[in-house]
């Protein structure tokens, strides 16, 4: 391996200046095992490693440098890069890499915004259900469609949306909660059924909606400001449904006594790790992972973010899996757009989303060259 150093030299004066001609580019800084490495390619690498506000020593990264190209060289000669797994790896880099070129990226910094500005803002909706497979023939098809079309008809005649749905929905759901979703907010719901609930003004019902499910009706019930995210600890006696009257009455019986604990003094870390049915969170206190809309039962989600002040807990409170004690550890607003940049992009390349930012890409190149 051999370096110029009187061209280093020049380098090294060049980075100073920021000098980036194409002569200097061209112009070799190194050989290693026999091949040629450019000045110009030292430059991009190094220029890449540098971070806002901190300094690289050009010779200290020279080394780092030389030591890679060395590195490669010896893999090359050991033939490392012949091999499936090489292959295979290099492979997934360039798929990797390819993805950023391949998506219009003011489509997406746009899907970006969208779905930042929607989760500023939590919906309760009502819903109901008419099953259809994606498969569906022509003919069973049109037999939900008119299936939905009708229920949406009574509804619209004033019959209540609960009780329709409680007579009618295939969504097992509907034997809990009547219909209602409770609050949530993006990416909780297939992308066909958010779009639509979010469209809806207040008090509106939906057409039927076609996803891969069936046929939905959508009725939205309220629409308020996220309330962010919450942490909070909580004791459980569990009465699930299916639970005997005598085990019913013996839960709530135990949650008040260990409520009048509670307002006695007692410490709700303690009364949790010893009484909680919950046992995962009962190791820890009682407490849960941060939460906020649509990502735990309404009732629960909604005693929850009731109280006010940190430190404060609920009386008993009934869901469909017992009675419980809530108790507010802490609270954070909605993040920022920056803040909240990277879930969003997750979330958008995890979802169909992400082929819209595509197909906008390759709608440009046709659109430019005319294909």
């Amino acid at each position: 391996m051999k370096i110029r150093s009187s061209f280093l030299l020049i380098l090294l004066s060049a980075l100073t200046a920021l000098c980036q001609s194409q002569e200097l580019n061209n112009r070799i800084l190194l050989t290693v095992d026999g091949k040629g490495v450019q000045a110009g390619e030292f430059i991009r690498m190094y220029k890449k490693s540098l971070e806002p506000g901190k300094e690289l020593e050009i010779d200290n990264y020279l080394e780092q440098f030389t030591v890679f190209k060395l590195k490669v060289a010896d893999a090359v000669r050991s033939g490392m890069d012949t091999t499936r797994a090489f292959k295979n790896e290099l492979a997934g880099y360039r798929n990797q890499l390819a993805q950023s070129y391949l998506t219009d990226t003011k489509a997406k910094e746009k899907l970006i915004e969208k779905t930042y500005q929607r989760s500023l803002t939590e919906i309760n909706c009502w819903h109901i259900l008419v099953n259809m497979p994606p498969e569906a023939s022509p003919a069973d098809t049109l037999k939900a469609w008119k299936k939905a079309s009708d229920i949406r008809d009574r509804i619209i005649s004033g019959e209540p949306f609960e009780q329709v749905a409680r007579g009618t929905s295939d969504d097992q759901s509907v034997k809990l909660n009547g219909g209602n979703l409770g609050y949530f907010t993006v990416f909780q719901m297939i992308t066909p059924f958010e779009e639509a609930a979010y469209s809806l003004k207040k008090g509106a019902v939906s057409m039927p909606l076609r996803t891969p499910y069936g046929y939905h009706i959508i009725k939205l019930a309220d629409k308020r400001p996220s309330k962010g995210k919450i942490l909070v600890a909580h004791i459980m006696k569990s009465s699930p449904p299916g639970t005997g009257d005598k085990d019913a009455v013996l839960a709530e019986e135990q949650i008040n006594d260990i409520y009048r604990k509670l307002v006695a003094g007692g410490s709700f870390k303690d009364l949790a790790r010893e009484y909680s049915d919950h046992k995962e969170s009962a190791a820890k206190g009682g407490e849960l992972n941060w939460f906020g809309a649509g990502e735990i039962i309404s009732d629960f989600a909604e005693a929850a973010f009731a109280i006010k002040d940190t430190g404060k807990y609920t009386k008993p409170v009934r869901t469909i899996y017992g009675w419980h004690i809530i108790k507010l550890l802490n609270r954070k607003a909605p993040g920022t757009l920056e803040e909240s940049r990277s879930y969003l992009e997750s979330k958008i390349n995890q979802s169909y989303l992400n082929s819209l930012s595509k197909k906008s890409f390759v709608d440009n190149l046709r659109k430019k060259y005319s294909f």
